[in-house]
């Protein structure tokens, strides 16, 4: 299967030699790939799971860089872990695996390794100290609130709910939205709008309290009122009440939690106030001269700048938005293709099976130098990102990221939900 994979790259890097201009003209990587089954993502999806363990798995808990040699599980974080649940959730749902069912059950054990009982939250570090981030709670109470929907285990319902609350109480009753850490200073954009789909998904889940439908509205009526940027039609990262200004740099994980955000109080309530949210975000999540898209490059080759621990979020917000409210829309289904392709394309190591960081190609591989130049008609040197390989030398293997890895299998599963539209 691997042969076969590498030779399918090979013959891609002199497809796009070939720049015949009614294919370099729009789509992945500068070529249209109509037929998005032909590319078998529930496949690269499940590898991709599948290798996760493998990887960082030791001795009942995540162990950063085991494919290096060695192993930290000290130097993870309660994101990584997150995110590592959240993959596993949509992996269930696409396939009901035992296997996983498992997997989680240790994840949510190893959490508590992160979990300060005195204030009800997940600290960042195993410290277990008051240094909690509420948009990394938000996520794992999401994880767990979809775990119970997925298997029907209350014990993931029961820390999800008390996290809810926790979060609901985060509310910045001065200046309004979620504040992003446990002490307060800064309010974020990712923490609004994760916190308030933490408590949209207790409500889809067991809670149908009009609270939480409430909590949701004043998360995203402030959102707009207070960090929409009109001139980009993008959320800004953040307020401090420290300095009393806005943080302006503008991020893919804004967008995409925003836009389930909005998706999710359109299905429950039917507003049209949400649902003219919800296309607003949707049509300026794919503007490819909006700036969170990499402008340095001609419109048709211009993908999300992000790396993949942000873009995941953007991937289920398009996804959200495609499957609940507007399952013909093209537009979108095509950009979720050319973005799922792009990242394979330009951050998958053939040779070890797994995905760099950096979603600039030329800064991962030879291999993915090649591609990238391909794709966007640049010729740029392999300039490696030392920081990418074991041991900071580009002659070792790459030395895969728990947060990254798990990211890549997420935005997959994303894609294999839409497959069916394509």
């Amino acid at each position: 299967m691997l042969r076969l994979i590498i030779l399918s790259i090979i013959s891609l890097v002199s497809l796009t030699s070939a720049k015949d201009p009614n294919i370099l003209a729009e789509g992945i990587l500068g070529y249209e790939y109509p037929n998005m089954k032909s590319y078998e993502l529930k496949s690269w999806a499940i590898r991709q799971q599948s290798n996760i363990p493998g990887w960082f798995w030791v001795n009942g808990k995540y162990a950063l860089g085991k494919q290096c040699g060695s192993s930290s599980y000290e130097n993870f974080n309660a994101w990584d872990w997150a995110v590592a649940m959240q993959s596993l959730v949509d992996a269930v749902k696409a396939t009901n695996n035992q296997t996983w069912i498992d997997e989680m059950k240790l994840v949510y054990t190893g959490l508590e390794d992160f979990y300060n009982s005195n204030v009800g939250a997940y600290s960042v570090t195993t410290a277990k100290n008051t240094d909690i981030d509420l948009d990394d709670n938000a996520q794992i109470a999401s994880s767990f609130i979809t775990a119970y929907e997925t298997t029907g285990n209350t014990t993931y319902l029961n820390r999800g709910r008390s996290l809810v609350e926790f979060l609901e109480n985060g509310w910045n009753s001065k200046h309004g939205g979620v504040d992003w850490d446990y002490s307060g200073g800064y309010i974020a954009t990712i923490s609004t709008t994760e916190s308030a789909l933490a408590a949209l998904r207790l409500y889809r889940a067991s809670d149908k309290n009009q609270t939480h439908i409430e909590f949701a509205d004043k998360c995203l009526r402030w959102l707009f009122e207070t960090l929409w940027d009109n001139s980009t039609n993008l959320l800004f990262d953040g307020y401090s009440t420290t300095s009393n200004s806005i943080d302006k740099h503008h991020y893919t994980y804004h967008m995409g939690t925003a836009l389930s955000l909005a998706t999710y109080l359109y299905n429950f309530t039917k507003e049209e106030y949400y649902l003219e949210s919800a296309k607003l975000l949707a049509d300026s999540s794919i503007n490819r001269n909006s700036p969170i898209f990499n402008r340095d490059l001609a419109d048709n080759y211009r993908f999300w700048y992000d790396g993949v621990n942000f873009t995941q979020l953007m991937f289920e917000g398009m996804v959200d938005y495609v499957t609940t409210i507007t399952p013909t829309n093209l537009s979108m289904i095509h950009e979720i293709k050319r973005q799922i392709r792009y990242f394979i394309d330009v951050t998958w190591d053939p040779t070890n099976d797994g995905y760099f960081a950096d979603p600039n190609g030329y800064q991962n591989s030879h291999l993915t130098t090649v591609i990238w130049n391909e794709a966007t008609g640049r010729s740029e040197p392999w300039t490696a990102d030392l920081s990418e390989y074991c041991s900071s030398s580009s002659s070792n293997r790459p030395e895969f990221r728990l947060l990254y890895e798990a990211s890549m299998a997420r935005c997959l599963w994303q894609a294999v939900k839409i497959a069916k539209y394509v």
